[in-house]
């Protein structure tokens, strides 16, 4: 029982720990640098607690809303750096996103603002208080 218990405190301490979902803090973050009206460097930096997947999707949530508040309905990547560094003090993913009016066309390589945002939205959005 006690086992049990230090797994479930290790557990939450760990949940914690990682980056949530936020603009750039101490504990890492997501940030857009505009280029021009339709093209956006989307950066997630997350610390060594913080899973790869997260920080992915925490880029790819902010492309979707960068996308959505520009008018625009869809997105490429035209470029990504990927330098996630597991048990490193922090890890970054960095996409360049190309957007698009309209929704995605069937058979593209793009992705649809609306529905990355309607998928990662929940999961990641802290609850507006």
């Amino acid at each position: 029982m006690k086992v049990f218990a230090t797994l479930i405190l290790a557990g939450l301490l760990v949940s914690a720990s990682a980056t949530p979902y936020q603009t750039p803090g101490p504990t890492g973050g997501v940030s857009v640098r505009q280029i021009d009206a339709s093209t956006a460097e989307v950066t997630g930096i997350g610390n060594a607690l913080t899973p790869d997947s997260a920080i992915r999707d925490h880029v790819m949530l902010r492309a979707a809303e960068e996308t959505l508040r520009a008018g625009f309905g869809h997105f490429v990547i035209v470029s990504a750096r990927d330098d996630i560094r597991p048990l490193l003090p922090n890890s970054n993913y960095t996409i360049m996103i190309r957007m698009l009016p309209g929704p995605n066309p069937p058979g593209s390589a793009g992705f649809d603002a609306r529905q990355i945002a309607s998928s990662l939205g929940p999961k990641y959005r802290q609850p507006q208080t």
